[in-house]
């Protein structure tokens, strides 16, 4: 049966050459274009959510958390859903930041 196969692939290589390359370079790029359809698409659809975070939907508790201890000085968060760890050390690094900032 192998050379069955075998002898009609010669046969359709011989009588169509280059075909199967053409094929084959075809379905690749099809492939590439629906990969970057459906990563458009998705991306289209989700282009807007948890802005103006980027990260995670949970970032805004800890960030403004953070954020407002900064501008009011007072440092207890009095948000302990999470654990304060998360928005002590948001704090550290918004505060390195704002001191980068001013050099």
């Amino acid at each position: 049966m192998s050379d069955f196969i075998a002898s009609i692939k010669a046969n359709f290589n011989e009588r169509y050459p280059g075909i199967h390359h053409a094929i084959v370079k075809h379905y690749f790029t099809s492939i590439i274009i629906l990969i970057i359809f459906f990563a458009f698409i998705l991306r289209y659809f989700q282009l807007n959510v948890g802005l103006p975070y980027l990260y995670f939907w949970d970032e805004p508790l800890t960030a403004s958390n953070a954020l407002q201890m900064i501008k009011t000085g007072d440092y207890n968060p009095h948000f302990f859903k999470y654990g304060s760890l998360m928005i002590y050390l948001n704090l550290l690094i918004d505060q390195l930041y704002r001191i980068y900032l001013s050099l």
